[in-house]
């Protein structure tokens, strides 16, 4: 059966271990949240001095309020010892993230605003974090780090490398103490800015910034100037200032913080080289755009389109042309007003040499026999003979034509 811890939190698996507590993923019951809880050792559980540098942690951890601090949910004391809730990050810690190999700058500049700006808000709670380290720096599932891990956080009074040793929870962790504490003097904001270069150094470079096989040989490399860890910006330029060994020439975490937070754009040395550009091309001039009248669209079944309309209009455009020509030259036209003359057509008309319709003079009229003359016979002129009923020949008459 597994164990809970304050009535909720069911233990499910050990995270972590150092040389006063465990870690371990939990659930709490009530919520089904995932979390993380840290409780003293079981060996140490009933141990007044463990419980009261536990209870440090804690009121330490809840006086400083960041988004890149670790936040602590809960926390109690009881018969099996005293813990805290914290939330849970499923990313791990930055030392089994640099377990793969160093990161890219870019990466780690960004871890190193956020850190930064953690140790801001802590040293602005008056309180100096003195254990930056990669297995304190947790990651979350979106690359941001965070910072835990508050066990020896003290007053920046108070403390010295006595009492970090003497507690046993910086085993491991010597390449990141400064050379004023190496040196037996108190940690300050400025140690803490000096452990973050060291852990951003050796994240970028992977490897520590200085020789740490011992505390002798780690205080004589701080002594020199540490090898550039990048080219990258703006880590080669905080990096060296931030690893002086004098602690008033270092920036402080705030500054640190803005500067890791601008990402200036670095020139590619490959690209610094002579190339052609082609000259860009004439612009050619658009013709003006013609001027359209917009046509109303008008459905079939409201009002015919002008395909329907034309031939409708053409033909009674032609049927009152004819109506026209009908009353002006119909039968009814000319019965009043006009001679009795009927108009000449085809070929009675002829033209003038002035251009006009010119009608011939009217006929002779043929004589009947009323008027003296032969009936039925015309008189025709030049001959003589008899006129017989035959009027188309020429023949002798009695007379003389005339």
């Amino acid at each position: 059966m597994q164990e809970t811890v304050g009535g909720r939190y069911r233990l499910d698996e050990r995270i972590g271990s150092g040389g006063m507590a465990e870690v371990w993923r939990a659930t709490d019951e009530r919520t089904g949240e995932t979390v993380a809880l840290k409780r003293l050792h079981p060996s140490l559980a009933q141990d007044p001095a463990s419980r009261a540098r536990f209870r440090r942690e804690v009121e330490a951890a809840r006086a400083v309020e960041h988004s890149a601090v670790v936040r602590v949910r809960d926390a109690g004391e009881g018969p099996d010892g005293a813990w805290l809730v914290m939330d849970h990050l499923a990313g791990g810690s930055l030392a089994d993230r640099l377990g793969a190999g160093p990161l890219p700058g870019d990466a780690v500049a960004v871890i190193g605003a956020d850190l930064a700006g953690a140790l801001a808000a802590v040293h602005a709670a008056g309180l100096v974090h003195r254990d930056v380290k990669p297995s304190n720096i947790l990651l979350g599932v979106d690359g941001r780090a965070r910072l835990a891990d508050f066990g020896i956080a003290r007053g920046e009074a108070t403390g010295g490398l006595d009492d970090v040793t003497a507690a046993g929870d910086v085993v491991g962790t010597l390449r990141f103490l400064p050379p004023e504490v190496l040196a037996g003097g108190a940690a300050t904001r400025a140690s803490d800015v000096w452990a973050l270069g060291a852990v951003l150094y050796e994240a970028v470079a992977g490897r520590p910034p200085f020789d740490a096989s011992s505390p002798a040989a780690l205080l004589a490399s701080q002594r020199a100037t540490p090898a550039q860890a990048t080219q990258d910006q703006p880590l080669a330029a905080e990096l060296p200032a931030m690893l002086d060994v004098d602690p008033a020439a270092r920036p402080t975490a705030a500054s640190v913080a803005r500067a890791l937070a601008v990402r200036p754009t670095v020139t590619d040395p490959s690209e610094d080289r002579t190339v052609i550009v082609p000259a860009p091309l004439r612009p050619v001039a658009r013709p003006a755009p013609v001027p359209v009248e917009p046509r109303a669209v008008v459905p079939d079944a409201v009002a015919p389109s002008r395909r329907r309309l034309a031939p409708a209009a053409l033909l009674v455009a032609m049927l009152l042309a004819a109506g026209l020509l009908i009353a002006i030259n119909g039968p009814f036209a000319g019965s009043a007003a006009s001679p009795a003359s009927t108009p000449m057509t085809g070929a009675d008309a002829f033209p003038t040499p002035g251009g006009s319709i010119t009608a011939p003079a009217s006929p002779r009229p043929t004589p009947t026999a009323t008027d003296g003359g032969a009936a039925g016979a015309p008189a025709v002129g030049g001959g003589k003979g008899k006129g017989k009923d035959k009027p188309d020949k020429p023949g002798k008459g009695n007379g003389k034509g005339g």
